[in-house]
């Protein structure tokens, strides 16, 4: 008769071997050392399957232009951008309120017909023109079809890696203060959150650097949001102050991260000095929110009327405030983000993981790491923006 073995179980193999998936640890240890990285882990995040992810984008028919060049016809106008104007497109100059119809956008200057006989011709250079709409005549053809442009976007799976080690005397040895193994894995796996969370606003994307030694291959270097921010140029809300922050600054930034896509809340991750403003003169329009609806983070809600909820973050551990306020760095740094319109990609299967005993077979010490790979998907960068340059509070 065959005997039973009884089964091994999870709880008889030593912790030293167990790998564990530790991000619920990481948000509890400290959860302000990566708030972007715990908000889009809990909120919005995604597995890839490939070091390179892509995201597709198309935008709305561009509707702002300027005028190119002064001029004094009834007949024509040249514009800066002849791509965004088709044939029966009806046009107003804000400034001088004149009104026109495109006849042609065969060449530059679009050929016009001047709708408002009553108001001046002349239409100075770098004068706004709006398309307001277009007007088509009864039983002709359609017009000319436009499908605007879809564009593909990407960015990089970085690979983050933090290790520690302590000899094999050291980790047998009683000391005051506790397990110098364990207090070294609780400040590393801090020290990885805030790596992650650096490059999730810092980072250069990148998938082959030049000057690396031929020995060693080039990492792949995720992009943050200060890249795609200044990668889509005029089309993110960027405000340089350039000195001290007034309200009213304040509040016409509010108003450009809320032009588009207002149904949706943002984020603002504060520097000190935006913190020290709002403190200033906010007045009753902020709102703690409770932490245990915010995953332990420290998050306030600003009352404004351009839109949805509008939460302000403390994000001074990663906006750092130097002792020497004589040098420049980042403490006049301000993000504004759409959290809806962002995505943490973590590579199937190498989410967090905290791997023990990586050290050489016979080496007289224990060797561990953590180690992530993750992306950031950061679609439509005008929902998102930058306050920079804040040097003081008016």
């Amino acid at each position: 008769m065959a005997t039973t073995t009884a089964q091994k179980l999870v709880s008889e193999i030593t912790a030293d071997r167990l790998i564990i998936d530790m991000a619920d640890d990481i948000e509890r240890l400290d959860p302000d050392a990566g708030p972007l990285t715990l908000l889009l882990r809990k909120l919005n995040s995604a597995p890839c399957t490939q070091e390179t992810i892509e995201w597709l984008e198309s935008e709305l028919e561009d509707r702002l232009d300027t005028v190119k060049t002064t001029q004094n016809s009834t007949t024509t106008l040249g514009v800066s951008d002849t791509t965004i104007w088709h044939k029966y497109d009806i046009g107003i100059i804000p400034l001088t309120g004149y009104k026109f119809i495109v006849s042609s956008v065969t060449a530059d200057p679009l050929d016009t017909v001047q709708l408002d006989a009553g108001t001046a011709v002349t239409a100075t250079a770098a004068e706004n023109v709006f398309k307001i709409g277009n007007a088509v005549d009864e039983g002709g053809d359609a017009i000319a079809p436009y499908e605007g442009t879809v564009s593909t976007v990407t960015n990089m799976v970085q690979i983050f890696e933090q290790s520690w080690q302590v000899s094999e005397s050291l980790k047998q040895s009683g000391l005051y203060g506790g397990d110098e193994r364990a207090r070294l894995t609780a400040e590393k796996r801090i020290e990885h959150e805030r790596d992650i969370e650096q490059i999730l606003f810092w980072g250069e994307r990148s998938d082959s650097l030049a000057g690396m030694n031929s020995v060693v291959a080039a990492p792949n270097l995720a992009g943050g949001a200060e890249f795609y921010i200044n990668l889509s140029g005029s089309n993110a809300t960027a405000t340089n102050v350039a000195g001290s922050i007034t309200e009213s600054t304040w509040i016409g930034f509010l108003a450009d991260i809320y032009q588009y896509q207002s149904d949706k809340p943002r984020y603002i991750f504060a520097s000190v000095w935006l913190m020290r403003a709002l403190a200033n003169w906010a007045g009753g329009k902020l709102r703690l929110v409770p932490k245990d609806k915010t995953y332990g983070i420290a998050i306030s809600e600003y009352i404004h009327p351009f839109g949805a909820n509008c939460y302000i973050i403390n994000n001074r551990r990663t906006l750092s405030y130097g002792e020497d306020t004589t040098n420049v760095g980042y403490e006049g740094y301000n993000f504004a983000l759409c959290l809806d319109a962002l995505k943490l990609r973590t590579q199937e299967g190498l989410n967090t993981k905290l791997h023990m005993n990586v050290q050489d077979p016979g080496a007289r010490r224990v060797m561990d790491l953590i180690r992530t790979y993750c992306s950031l998907e950061f679609r439509l960068p005008e929902l998102h923006g930058a306050l920079t340059g804040i040097t003081g509070v008016a």
